[in-house]
């Protein structure tokens, strides 16, 4: 019994090596890649054509021929199945295999159009969509009318129950769970590109992106398929094997030829993507929102306007009856021979478009007995082939063009070092869910001439970009914001920079304006300081206390200067409505012992009473280590000291000197109340501007 089974085994894995024989369409490995580089080709030449490209593409940048590399997951070794069904059946020949491999996106979508065939015996079966047939039912039903396959697809190898559309474009939220589940279906192509959108890792970024790329690659080999008559026409048609089609095979022409004429003359295939697309058909085409309808879209297109050498039927120039080959019981209703115009001349029927579908010169007699006149010859297939290339090309950069997400990158404001915007997507119906952009987003700064002065990168979250940190210089200057994932770059429109000196409180009045400064805090010296009859304890009190330092008529920045003796004090800085934004105060102090020196940077004083500003000669600017208010909070006072340098020189003996530091209000008063805290209640730094 064992050996039965075995044999039965033996036999079926047998069968299904020939099996690829029997569907295969174009080849993979050549047509389809070039088909697919066709169709991107296509794409970016419109795309980068500002009279030519789609609006929503105005600030894309497409990286998808050099440059960029992804690393993903290819398919390194052809075969007839997959590891887990040569598993299955106890084998360890004839299966494919995938791994680590680096590409362009040009790379990924062209391996695409050649994945797609691999493995090739289930991919043959799923690659047929008839859509003159009912929603659900569009599947491959033809069996071969050759004894050996046909008895093969009848009884070992049925047609699943799937076809091209459905297998290639996936449902979304279905994974892939069983080895006969399709792992790169259009569906989960966006649903890598959201992840990819959703990364801050570089590096799984480009995993996410190399799949989905390589996910828009085996789709349009779908598509290309919907351009070929045998599979849009429920049409089985296993290649020829060892020369015998009456028992292993009934090919059609139009791919074999094709295969033919890319190995034999690429300069003829290539020629191919150059013709001009069916007008009727490119409207349509453009006007579709989802790549489910222009998949239908472009299978029902060649349905409708080209024959099989099985499928040609009607009545022929001589008034006979011609029958379908197969299925004669529900032939297609179009093309018709008696809609086409017969040609003396070179024997061919042609569609009014001018299409040559078929001649009644028998070319195949002797592989192909059965075969009857009119049937389609290799000139036939370079017609068919000038009319259908260019509509799937069509076809395609509209998948392409829905595949990739709409998202504006723009910048709200630019003003001094602050720099806000946001990444927004806009949604359709192939992305009805919103994209919430969380990545890296490059600000780039140029000058009135467009040279770079400086770039960094800052990171947004859910859509938001913002940086204090940025620098603008001047207002004639202008900044860009750009993301990039897989390939794609997206830059905002250039901003125009704000860069301006806040409103200044200091008014111009007659004899000028002065400034009153007070700072006083506890301080800690690096050690005693001893000078004399001058001593000083480690940590002490320290206070500057400067009277009517003259400054000038304020437009926000400020200057002035004062001279004690030997002594001066200088202090400069910028004043805001609202606070001193910064305050440098620079000044010696000389007795007969010692020498004091001071260098101090004070930020952002807020006015003290913001009701009483300008109502008064005298405008208090005041900080304290508590918020001014009921609850009285403990804050950190020493954050807004910057810049600090007080040193202690003893003039007597220049050896002795100390420097100083502020004490951390944060660590020693934590948790102490204002109330009981007379260090607290005292220490200050005020500054008073009288007009």
């Amino acid at each position: 019994m064992k050996t039965l089974l075995y044999f039965r085994l033996f036999l079926s894995v047998i069968f299904s090596l020939l099996l690829i024989q029997f569907f295969s369409n174009y080849g993979n490995k050549a047509v389809h890649p070039d088909l697919n580089a066709m169709i991107l080709g296509a794409f970016l030449k419109q795309n980068s054509t500002p009279t030519q490209a789609e609006p929503f593409f105005k600030n894309y940048t497409f990286l998808f021929l050099s440059g960029t590399t992804l690393k993903g997951t290819a398919v390194i070794k052809d075969g007839y199945f997959s590891p887990n069904d040569i598993a299955a059946a106890g084998l360890g020949y004839g299966y494919s295999e995938e791994g680590p491999a680096e590409k362009t996106v040009k790379g990924w979508i062209t391996h695409g159009g050649y994945s797609a065939d691999v493995p090739e015996v289930p991919a043959s079966l799923r690659h047929f969509y008839d859509p003159t047939k009912p929603a659900g039912n569009r599947y491959l039903t033809d069996i071969a009318n050759s004894k050996i396959m046909g008895s093969l697809q009848k009884y070992v190898l049925t047609n699943p129950k799937t076809d091209a559309v459905e297998w290639a474009m996936g449902k979304p939220g279905i994974e892939a769970l069983s080895v006969q589940d399709h792992f790169y279906t259009w569906e989960r192509g966006k649903n890598w590109i959201r992840m990819a959108l959703n990364e801050q890792n570089k590096k799984k970024q480009n995993e996410y992106m190399a799949n989905a790329w390589r996910s828009l690659g085996e789709t349009l080999h779908m598509i290309a398929d919907n351009g070929c008559p045998p599979h849009v026409r429920n049409d089985a048609h296993p290649s020829p094997f060892l020369n015998n089609n009456t028992f292993l095979g009934n090919p059609d022409p139009y791919e074999e030829f094709m295969d033919q004429l890319k190995q034999e003359k690429p300069d003829v295939f290539a020629q191919f993507g150059k013709g001009t697309p069916d007008p009727d058909f490119r409207n349509k085409i453009n006007s579709l929102k989802t790549g489910k309808e222009i998949a239908h879209e472009m299978a029902y297109f060649t349905n409708k306007n080209f024959v099989t050498n099985e499928t040609i039927s009607g009545i022929d120039k001589n008034g006979k009856k011609i029958q379908q080959l197969i299925h004669p019981e529900s032939p297609y209703s179009s093309p018709l021979l008696q809609q086409m115009k017969y040609y003396e001349s070179d024997h061919t029927y042609r569609t009014s478009s001018g299409v040559k579908q078929c001649a009644d010169v028998v070319y195949f007699s002797d592989l192909i007995p059965r075969i009857s006149e009119p049937t389609v010859t290799m000139e036939c297939v370079i017609s068919q082939a000038k009319a259908l290339i260019p509509n799937i090309i069509v076809a395609g950069k509209n998948m392409i063009k829905l595949f990739i997400p709409k998202l504006k990158v723009e910048i709200q404001s630019a003003e001094n070092t602050t720099v806000k915007g946001m990444v927004k997507h806009m949604r359709d119906p192939e992305y009805a869910t919103e994209i919430m952009y969380n990545g890296p987003v490059k600000l780039v700064l140029k000058d009135k001439n467009f040279r770079i002065k400086k770039e960094i990168e800052i990171t947004a979250k859910d859509g938001v970009f913002e940086t204090s940190e940025f620098a603008l210089g001047s207002s004639g200057n202008k900044v860009t914001a750009i993301i990039e994932f897989g390939g794609i770059l997206i830059n905002s429109d250039p901003f125009n920079c704000t860069v301006v000196s806040n409103t200044p409180v200091i008014k111009s009045v007659a004899g000028g304006s002065t400034i009153d400064m007070l700072i006083y805090v506890n301080g800690t010296f690096d050690k005693d300081f001893r000078c004399g009859a001058y001593n000083k304890p480690a940590v002490t009190w320290i206070d500057i206390e400067n009277n009517g330092i003259p400054v000038n008529k304020g437009l926000g920045e400020f200057k002035g200067t004062k001279k004690w003796g030997v002594d001066i004090v200088e202090v400069s800085g910028i004043i805001s409505e609202e606070k001193i934004i910064e305050l440098r105060y620079r000044g010696t102090y000389t007795d007969d012992e010692r020498q004091q020196q001071w260098d101090i940077t004070v930020k952002d004083i807020p006015l003290l009473d913001p009701d009483q500003k300008g109502k008064h000669g005298q405008i208090t600017y005041q900080l304290r280590p508590y918020e001014m208010g009921l609850e009285k909070k403990v804050v950190n006072m020493y954050e807004h000291l910057t810049n600090i340098t007080v040193k202690e020189v003893c003039i007597k003996n220049k050896q002795f000197s100390r420097n100083l530091s502020w004490t951390d209000w944060d660590r020693k008063f934590a948790g102490t109340t204002v109330a009981s805290s007379p260090l607290m209640q005292q220490s200050a730094i005020q500054i008073r501007v009288n007009r």
